[in-house]
Order: C-alpha cells, then structure tokens, then sequence
C-alpha cells in the first residue's frame, strides 16, 4: 500500500489526502507505514505533518532490525528540520554501520550523501568506497561502486565506474552482467 500512495499522493486533491492519512496510518508493515506516512507528511497542514512525521520517527527508532530501522530514517531525513535532521543523520550513520550485507551497507551510506555536510560527506564516502572495494561478489561490488559513484567528484568517479565496469566479466550469471552493466 506504501508503493500504491507513493503513486497516486501527488495528484489527490485536498479533501482526500487525509483518507490517504488514515489509510497510512493502517498499514500493519512498520517500515511501509512509515514510508507512508512520510509520502503523505508533506500534503498535510504544518502541524499535522509535524505531528506524523513524529508519530514516524518514534516508530522508525523503535524498530529493532538494523536493515529496516535504517531504511526507515533514510526515508525520514529529507521531511526533517535541519536539527533534527541533523540527530538522526548520526543514528542513521551508527545505524548503517551495524548493517553487515555488504550490498546493503554501501547503498544505505549512498542514501545519506546528498543531506551529509561536506567534511562528513567525504568520510562517510571513502568508507563506503573501502568497503564496496572489498566486496567479495563481483556483481555485488560492481553495484556498490555504481551506486557510490554519482557522489564521487568527478576525476573519482569516472575511476569508480571503470572499476564497476571491470568487476562485471566476473559476475558468474549471464543475466547479472547485464543488469549490472
């Protein structure tokens, strides 16, 4: 249902985006319904979006798996104030230092480059970039490195690429080479 409102949230008119509300707030899925809740916060009154995106928060940092508690404040991030943003942006980063999928681990730090300040932004990416080079799987640390690479200056990140591009004739399946390239 997260997926179905992220669709259709834009073009509701007024009167329906509390029924959209009220359907978000329904959805059993903790990570969906806080994916929810943030697609229609920004619909809301100033102090109802206020209200649901905290209702979202406490929810997120209740969450118990480090997978969903991370996605789930990623999500929150760009509806934050710049305080706040910046309190959960670290609970984010703890957050996704205890993911241990090495595909994950990358592209939940790519997620945070864009609200990250430079000096931050520029550690938490050559950590990433450590660790996306470390990939066992080829196919794996061709997509981390893809993935890291559009927040790379530019002279890196064409290397990145072309490192991304080299891991490819080692993926073992036919079907990941080319999803990958």
């Amino acid at each position: 249902r997260s997926e179905s409102l992220k669709l259709i949230v834009d073009d509701l008119p007024a009167i329906l985006v509390q029924e959209a509300l009220n359907i978000a707030k329904e959805i059993k899925d903790v990570p969906h319904r806080i994916t929810a809740l943030a697609t229609v916060a920004p619909h809301l009154s100033e102090s109802l979006e206020e209200q649901v995106l905290q209702e979202a928060l406490s929810a997120a940092l209740e969450l118990k798996q480090e997978f969903d508690r991370f996605g789930a404040l990623a999500t929150l991030i760009p509806h934050l104030d710049e305080r706040l943003r910046q309190l959960i942006i670290q609970e984010a980063l703890t957050t996704a230092g205890r993911i241990s999928w090495e595909v994950h681990h990358c592209h939940r730090l790519a997620t945070l480059a864009p609200y990250l300040d430079e000096k931050l932004k520029k550690g938490v990416l050559q950590k990433a970039l450590a660790d996306a080079r470390e990939t066992s799987t080829a196919f794996y640390r061709s997509e981390n490195l893809a993935v890291l690479a559009p927040h790379l200056d530019e002279k890196l990140r064409q290397h990145v690429l072309q490192e991304a591009l080299a891991a490819v004739p080692d993926i073992q399946h036919k079907d990941k080479q080319v999803s990958a390239v």
